[in-house]
This record gives structure tokens, sequence and C-alpha cells, in this order.
């Protein structure tokens, strides 16, 4: 839970940053764990980007609970 929540914390900052650095339509990738902290990162992440998705790669065992959010536009 403790990596989840700094992973999520890490992930509040860089979207900051993309928000003051990101051309209009440049994207954003973040690395996530599932908890409740990457769950309100989604809800404030999307609100940004024209295109929200959460992604899960084919390669990711089926018990981590990594994704990966991606935003553009």
């Amino acid at each position: 839970e403790l990596d989840g929540a700094q992973c999520a914390a890490c992930a509040f900052l860089a979207l900051e940053a993309a928000k003051k650095c990101l051309k209009a339509g440049g994207c954003l990738v973040v690395k996530l764990f599932k908890s409740q902290d990457a769950e309100e990162f989604f809800k404030t992440a999307k609100k940004s980007f024209n295109k929200a998705q959460r992604i899960t790669l084919d390669s990711t065992r089926t018990t981590s609970n990594e994704y990966y959010f991606y935003g553009s536009g």
C-alpha cells in the first residue's frame, strides 16, 4: 500500500509538470499501482486530457497490481 501511495504522489507531481511543460496535444504516461490514491489520480488526471486510458501490458503478470495511465490531447 505504501508503494502505491508513493507512486501516486509521484504521478501527481508528474501531472503538474506536464500541465506546465506539455504543448497542446501532448501526452503523459505514468506507471501506477492499484490503490485508492491511484484512483484519485486517474479521476484528476483525466480532466486534463481529451483522452485518458488505463493500460495493462500483455506482458504484465495477472497477479500484478501495476497499470499505466495514458493521457493525450
